[in-house]
């Protein structure tokens, strides 16, 4: 019987079959892997049952350069079918035969495309059944196969039976297991397309010449500053600050061309990157690359080519490259957080750095927080990073699918992750709640729980805690460890902590509306925001024991509200200081702001006009840095999103934008900043509840002020 016969017959009769023909008998244990033949492969040319000893053996098919292949090869413009076979091996000892891993994207759920798995059946029987998979997979199958030779890989979609729940729940809390495990991941983009070969050859090239030069070395806390200097140009006498200004010198044209182009852009925003299961799938294995079209490039060197694009932007907006912000700011760099997350797992296997890895919630801040990062099946938001968390087994988090499609499912998936996360003893972390921001997506949730959306809002409060100390202690030193208090049921959290005060009073207008592009040169609206924060700390003058009791204070605090009281320095965040001249930023801001206004407003003459102009000098300021650009900068990340308050004592702060008049300032135990929260109607039986409202700044209470024990208490948030 001819092949092509044979296999209409079969796909005819059977398709594929995991628990007849590739069943896994322990799949908390074992798992399956695949062995995808070369193009030149051939089938058996009959269904027969099996005599030899090891069946698997028995199943192989012959390669197209032996004689007696009997395979008819299709025209050019159609490639072979794929072929493979499925086999089980036990996770302790996967198999004799090293393995790859495939990290793509699935794409569309559904199944146009088939490859023949060659079976034995429980009667002895050899055959072809066919087994569906996606657009996606089939095209990266067909890049990926060898021309020549068998390849054993694993791969999701075929290797774990997505119809079998319990199966599936098992096989994801293997997967990071089973990554690690591999010989070498390989990162399917896509097809070439845009450019890519150019693009993947000038990561491979640049990232090569900076791992020669040694960079890598310092990559670890010591080491950090030191590099930092280097890219910066600190010290042009320094001989590895001058090699390394030489590279930037000798890419720049060739990152200007592919960024004029859009090559680079098109590179960033290839699907993989956005997708959640992606991230422990890159950082587990010491041997990854990127695989885009027939390109193939050890994915460390992108890192390395990345960094030094990242510090080419000064040199590329000047002659001769004169590249727009426009051009520049379309480069939305997706690989940053990977990395961060792939450097810190090999640094906790390898005990080098600081050896501690990633804790699922800075995991999920890294993936979740301002980036577009998705996932079909919301919990896998979370089950995507435990095989990557190094306190997995200390939280007990088990994959579930047993109720897909169950929103009370997953409201009870979200809100256990929660709780464990702030409450088991290996993190104990209370800022989880700053990333309970409102509105949610996902309906029915406890006030207090993240649901981790694409986007999450960023905290304003950020410390890089590998390299740099804490500077906010609002729940004071004393109390730094999460004091958790039981509740009567798992959607009520509670914390011990203390009663700050309450909210008197917020701006006038509508009490809804919150600092918006703040971020933007518009002086009327940055203006309008600072004299908010004024207008409230006139006002607490006449409150009892406010904080400001002298007008220095006061004049201080002008200018430390309405950016939290935080900085932005060398890219993490440190407490505003004079030493840090961020009281000179705010007036050289409020200058161009005046300006800015006068400019939209003004009625003078041309002459008269163009003469304050002139003495103004918007250009040369802008040259020096002297337009209180940073400041801007950080009313974004800090007045951003939230807006001002008073309370009745007299404090003054930024609170979320549902905060109301009424509700009450708190700060927890384990609380390095203040939240914002209201009080719920009392339950029939006198207990007292909360809503939880959204992270807070409270000018004066921030070193520990207000946690004393007449303030202490327990709260429960619904």
């Amino acid at each position: 019987m001819q092949v092509r016969k044979l296999k209409t017959i079969v796909k005819t009769l059977q398709a594929f079959n995991y628990h007849t023909a590739s069943k896994l008998e322990k799949p908390e244990t074992d798992f399956r892997l695949l062995e995808l033949y070369p193009a030149s492969a051939s089938l058996p040319s009959t269904s027969r049952p099996s005599t030899a000893e090891h069946p698997d053996n028995a199943s192989k098919p012959q390669h197209g350069n032996s004689p007696k292949s009997n395979n008819t090869m299709p025209s050019k413009d159609t490639p072979p079918p794929l072929l493979c076979r499925l086999f089980t091996t036990p996770l302790t000892n996967p198999s004799t035969t090293p393995f790859k891993a495939l990290s793509y994207v699935w794409g569309s759920d559904a199944t146009p495309h088939s490859i023949d798995v060659i079976s034995t059946l429980p009667n002895g029987t050899i055959t072809t059944l066919s087994l569906r998979i996606t657009s996606s997979l089939h095209t990266a199958l067909l890049h990926l196969r060898d021309p020549d030779v068998p390849i054993t890989i694993w791969i999701d979609q075929l290797c774990i039976d997505q119809s079998n729940p319990a199966e599936k729940s098992a096989q994801v809390s293997l997967m990071g297991k089973i990554y690690s495990a591999a010989s070498q991941v390989l990162v399917w983009l896509g097809p070439a397309s845009h450019n890519s070969d150019s693009v993947m050859q000038l990561w491979a090239a640049v990232g090569q010449e900076v791992r020669d030069m040694g960079i890598e070395r310092y990559y670890t806390k010591e080491g950090w500053p030191l590099l930092h200097d280097i890219m910066s140009n600190t010290d042009p006498s320094d001989p590895e600050t001058r090699q390394y200004q030489a590279l930037l010198q000798k890419h720049a044209p060739d990152f200007a061309a592919q960024i004029r182009d859009g090559s680079i852009k098109s590179w960033f925003e290839r699907p993989w990157f956005t997708r959640a299961w992606v991230t422990q799938e890159f950082c587990l294995c010491p041997d990854t690359v990127f695989v885009c079209g027939d390109q193939k490039l050890d994915v460390d060197l992108v890192m390395l080519a990345g960094q030094i694009l990242s510090y080419s932007t000064l040199l590329l907006v000047r002659p001769p490259y004169s590249l727009t912000v426009e051009e520049l700011s379309s480069l939305d760099d997706p690989t940053a957080d990977f990395f961060s997350c792939r450097k810190r797992r090999r640094g906790y296997e390898t005990k080098t750095g600081d050896g501690k890895g990633d804790t699922l919630f800075v995991l999920l801040k890294k993936m979740f927080v301002g980036r577009e990062t998705y996932a079909k099946v919301w919990r896998d938001r979370v089950y995507s990073l435990l095989g990557l968390a190094v306190d997995a087994e200390a939280l007990g988090i088990r994959p579930d699918y047993g109720d897909l499609l169950g929103e009370e499912k997953t409201v009870e998936i979200l809100t256990d992750v929660a709780r464990r996360m702030i409450t088991n003893d290996y993190s104990k972390r209370v800022d989880v709640l700053c990333y309970s921001g409102f509105p949610k997506v996902v309906p029915g949730l406890p006030s207090w729980v993240p649901d981790w959306k694409t986007n999450t809002v960023k905290s304003y409060y950020q410390v890089q805690e590998v390299v740099d100390p804490h500077y906010f202690a609002a729940c004071g030193e004393g109390n730094l460890e999460v004091q958790v208090v039981a509740s009567w049921s798992t959607r009520v959290l509670g914390l011990g902590g203390f009663w700050v005060d309450t909210v008197d009073m917020l701006p006038p207008g509508d009490g809804k509306k919150v600092w918006s592009d703040v971020n933007r040169w518009d002086g009327p609206r940055l203006m309008g925001y600072l004299r908010q924060v004024e207008a409230l700390l006139q006002a607490a003058i006449s409150r009892p024991n406010n904080p400001y009791g002298s007008d220095e204070r006061r004049l201080e605090a002008i200018w430390r509200v309405p950016i939290a009281d935080t900085w932005d320095d060398r890219s993490t965040g440190v407490r505003a200081s004079r030493e840090l001249k961020v009281d000179v930023q705010f007036r050289q801001a409020v200058e161009a702001m005046l300006y800015d206004i006068w400019m939209k407003t003004t009625t003078a003459e041309p002459a008269e006009a163009q003469r304050i102009m002139d003495e103004f000098n918007w250009d040369e300021r802008m040259r020096k840095g002297e337009l209180g650009a940073k400041y801007r900068q950080c009313m974004a990340s800090g007045g951003g999103n939230k807006k001002p308050f008073l309370t009745t004592k007299g404090y003054v702060g930024m609170g979320p934008p549902d905060m109301e008049v009424g509700d009450v300032v708190v700060v927890f135990c384990g609380g390095r900043i203040p939240f914002v929260v209201r009080q719920l109607p009392a339950k029939e039986d006198g207990r007292k509840t909360f809503s939880f409202v959204g992270e807070a700044f409270c000018d004066g209470i921030m070193d520990g002020e207000a946690a004393m024990e007449e303030n202490r208490g327990d709260f429960f948030l619904e």
